[in-house]
């Protein structure tokens, strides 16, 4: 009994969907047609959505690959990402200039840029933060401020050294204090164009 009733509803199932696929009702046909055109609608928009995910996934890849590979550029530097820049010249007229800023990121940076009197500079720049400042006193007494890092171009280690007096003058020295040069601050708009001549001597 039970088998006859399981071959009755199977029969009764096959006649339904032969029916449904045959298409008897005028109205049924269109109804499936619009269904299957929607979901080859939908598919399609889910492969160019894929497509356009896929595109953006290598523009963002892309973009970091080429941001490693130019690294970090002086030039991305705008007046108003300046905090202090210092400069001096000492004895043989090399000049001196000591610049602290932050990156378009917000991140801290200090350079160091020595040009002697031939033109032919150098620049040294890294990041930091807290813990690469420390106070320094010198055989006067002196409290320094030393910010130690290590350059992003060449990987070398270097210091940044210099003083404000509670009078506002400056003073940039090496980190031996074997050369010590009374300085001056410079302005934003300074700092910059020391940094696109700086930027000549990376390049």
């Amino acid at each position: 009994m039970k088998k006859k009733l399981l071959t009755a509803l199977l029969v009764g199932a096959m006649a339904l969907n032969i029916t449904a696929c045959g298409g008897s009702s005028d109205a049924a046909a269109p109804a499936d047609n619009d269904q299957q055109t929607t979901t080859t609608d939908t598919a399609a928009d889910d492969a160019a959505d894929t497509e356009e995910d896929a595109v953006d996934v290598e523009d963002a890849a892309e973009a970091a690959d080429t941001t490693e590979e130019e690294g970090f550029s002086l030039l991305d530097v705008t007046a108003d990402l300046v905090d202090a820049a210092l400069y001096a010249v000492d004895d043989d007229n090399t000049e001196y200039v000591i610049t602290l800023f932050r990156d378009p990121d917000g991140y801290s940076y200090v350079s160091l840029m020595i040009v002697p009197q031939d033109g032919q500079g150098d620049v040294l720049c890294g990041a930091y933060d807290d813990s690469n400042v420390t106070n320094v006193t010198d055989d006067d007494n002196i409290d320094w401020t030393e910010i130690s890092t290590t350059d992003v171009y060449t990987g070398d280690d270097f210091s940044a050294v210099f003083v404000e007096a509670d009078d506002g003058s400056v003073a940039i020295a090496n980190s031996d204090f074997s050369l010590v040069m009374e300085g001056q601050y410079l302005t934003a708009d300074e700092a910059i164009a020391y940094m696109g001549a700086a930027a000549n001597y990376i390049n």
